[in-house]
């Protein structure tokens, strides 16, 4: 779907976000979404509990340590719109059905190139635009770029290299170092800072605004020298990154679901489990008995084909 259709298409009714990441940006930006005029429904996404070395970087308060970061991020929401209809999901983004992404934006509010690279690849099957934000302590940086899913869009990934994703499993500041205490916190300043910018981008999206939404381009603020760039990205025809729109439905399963009933219930649609693998083997850890079967794993499920012959 184009971006003019796309506008079309919103005009009138309330909208969906999912916010991925519920720490020093998402926990600033949760509030913004509540307070937002078109959206009445969303998503929040985060494995983690929020600990004392969150305090001076995260929107947290001393009673809410120990919980878990999606949740209260939900309850602190709804606390300012309670109509808004607000699913709290503990869970690594990776470990979602990409059923649950499904919505009008998705909001990358991450710490790790790995789980970024998965919402990128997820935009893209969706057709959801992708706004994601970033801060860098050191230098004061924040920055937010834009991506508008598509065939002939650039996508995230399409501006990486070999050394961008050697750096995949790269350890951020706000993550814990190897004795397992924080390092340096990202300042609630800088955090609240990426996460205004990345609101005032949602709402041009959701109003339809594309001659003005940073469509291929990220913004970002040095706040040490105190200067401002604006760098465009161009389509890599060698990107990493499928750009194809998949036709994703959602399935009621038992947990219990074996391959052979999966592939009965899809009426021979293609099978995905992206960030994951099937089920081959159950072995039990007092005789060490085997049994060889063949399971999908539910939580990272997603079913369809793919739609080449839409829009973008």
């Amino acid at each position: 779907m184009g971006a003019k259709a796309k506008s079309n298409a919103r005009k009138g009714k309330n909208c969906r976000v999912a916010l991925v990441g519920a720490g020093a940006i998402g926990s600033a930006m949760g509030p913004m979404v509540a307070r937002g005029r078109r959206v009445d429904s969303a998503v929040i996404i985060d494995p983690d509990f929020y600990e004392a070395r969150n305090y001076g970087g995260q929107n947290v308060l001393p009673e809410e340590m120990g919980r878990g970061k999606a949740s209260v991020l939900a309850r602190k929401m709804r606390q300012i719109n309670p109509r808004m209809k607000i699913q709290a999901i503990r869970a690594a983004v990776e470990d979602v059905p990409l059923g649950l992404l499904r919505a009008d934006a998705i909001l990358g509010c991450l710490d790790n190139r790995g789980a970024r690279r998965f919402l990128n690849q997820a935009a893209q099957y969706l057709r959801v635009d992708y706004i994601d934000a970033g801060v860098e302590p050191s230098s004061m940086l924040a920055r937010v770029n834009v991506y508008h899913p598509g065939s002939d869009q650039p996508c995230l990934q399409c501006a990486w290299s070999d050394a961008d994703y050697a750096l995949l499993e790269a350890v951020y500041p706000c993550q814990r170092n190897s004795k397992g205490h924080g390092a340096n916190n990202v300042p609630l300043a800088l955090a609240t800072l990426a996460a205004s910018l990345q609101s005032i981008e949602l709402e041009k999206v959701l109003e339809g605004r594309w001659e003005e939404v940073l469509v291929g381009k990220q913004v970002t603020l040095c706040l040490l020298p105190h200067t401002l760039h604006v760098t465009r990205f161009e389509r890599n025809p060698s990107c990493r990154c499928r750009h194809e729109a998949w036709e994703v439905s959602t399935l009621k399963l038992r947990n219990d679901c074996t391959f052979e009933e999966l592939l009965r219930r899809t009426n021979g649609e293609s099978v995905s489990a992206e960030g994951g693998s099937f089920i081959r083997t159950l072995v039990c850890q007092g005789c060490s008995q085997r049994r060889q079967l063949l399971r999908a794993p539910l939580t990272a499920l997603a079913t369809g084909r793919p739609a080449r012959s839409r829009n973008a």
